[in-house]
This record gives C-alpha cells, sequence and structure tokens, in this order.
C-alpha cells in the first residue's frame, strides 16, 4: 500500500470537531437510521470529502471492519462503492 497523503485534513471541515459524531458508539443489533445524518450533513460542505472518502475507499481495501462516516459516506454507502 502507497504512504497515504493527508496533508488536506488541515482543510477538513471536521477538523477539531467531536469524533463522535463520525464514530459514533452503536450496540450491535440497533436500528442505525439516523444515526449519521449529523455527519453527512457536516461532510456535505466540506470542500475535502472526496479525498476523505478516498482515504477510507483505499485503507478499507483489506478487508477491515468499515466503520463511522468518511467523506459523507456511511459504512453501507462505502461498501456498494467498493463493490461489497
Amino acid at each position: 500500500m502507497k504512504e497515504l497523503e493527508l496533508g488536506w485534513y488541515d482543510r477538513a471541515r471536521c477538523k477539531g470537531m467531536d469524533g463522535k459524531i463520525f464514530f459514533p458508539d452503536i450496540p450491535a443489533g440497533l436500528n442505525h437510521r439516523g444515526v449519521f445524518d449529523e455527519a453527512v450533513k457536516v461532510c456535505g460542505l466540506c470542500s475535502v470529502r472526496r479525498e476523505c472518502l478516498a482515504l477510507a475507499l483505499q485503507a478499507e481495501t483489506n478487508d477491515i471492519r468499515r466503520y463511522g462516516v468518511f467523506g459523507g459516506k456511511t459504512p453501507r454507502q462505502r461498501d456498494v462503492i467498493a463493490g461489497k
């Protein structure tokens, strides 16, 4: 895997925000509807959401557990993009 370039993160809208917005602690088996709405809204206003999504897709190629919101996409949405 090539080294990840993260210089764009300094321009991320989420920088300095509470990570629980993007990575909520949700017990398994509970309905996740609406859990990621606030994070997706923040990402929708971010100028580097494409870079963030690309980072997540690159990192998730190793079949690690997909969790949280990256680039405005939920784990399920990223699975669809990745063809999983």
